[in-house]
């Protein structure tokens, strides 16, 4: 299905982009969740309808893999190698985790990849992730000591002490 974006023709990629982000039953699918990381290698994100396509579904996506604790395609949204949509995602999941309750925030907090890659982005130089990484830490430290022991434990305090030693200037200059 997602083969379709990389034939040769324009045309055809413009209107999959158009039919998919206009009819709903494509952000409902059960599947297309658990499919997003098909998108994410290198060469697909070259294609300008792609990475459309995925700041498009975003909103739907992000609820939807964290009700469904898949936590693992989430992070490999937040390190693929386009700034726009892990900006994308990762203000989605600001806006999760700002809604999530303590049993939610704490299963953000004990995942290992996700702490790193939201420590990745708070000593990153685009400020927009940078403000977003930072509210995510502070919302997941907050209200629970066992909650930010895990995010220390899994390695969020090496960010922190970057940031401490470098500054805010220094992250968004890095």
């Amino acid at each position: 299905m997602f083969s379709l974006f990389d034939g040769p023709d324009p045309g055809l990629q413009n209107a999959l982009y158009q039919t998919w982000t206009s009819d709903p039953r494509v952000s409902e699918s059960n599947t297309l969740p658990e499919l997003l990381p098909l998108l994410f290698d290198d060469e697909r994100l070259r294609n300008s309808s792609i990475k459309a396509l995925l700041r498009e579904l975003t909103p739907a996506m992000v609820p939807r893999l964290t009700s469904r604790r898949r936590l693992d395609i989430l992070v490999r949204a937040l390190m693929i190698n386009d700034v726009n949509v892990v900006r994308s995602f990762l203000q989605e999941t600001c806006t999760v985790i700002e809604n999530s309750n303590e049993n939610e925030k704490g299963w953000f907090a004990a995942e290992p990849s996700f702490v790193s890659a939201i420590g990745e982005h708070l000593k990153g130089h685009d400020p927009t992730m940078h403000r977003h990484s930072s509210i995510i830490i502070q919302i997941l430290s907050v209200g629970s000591t066992s909650r930010s022991g895990r995010i220390m434990n899994e390695g969020i305090g090496q960010y922190l002490s970057w940031v401490a030693v470098n500054g805010e200037t220094g992250a968004q200059q890095s």
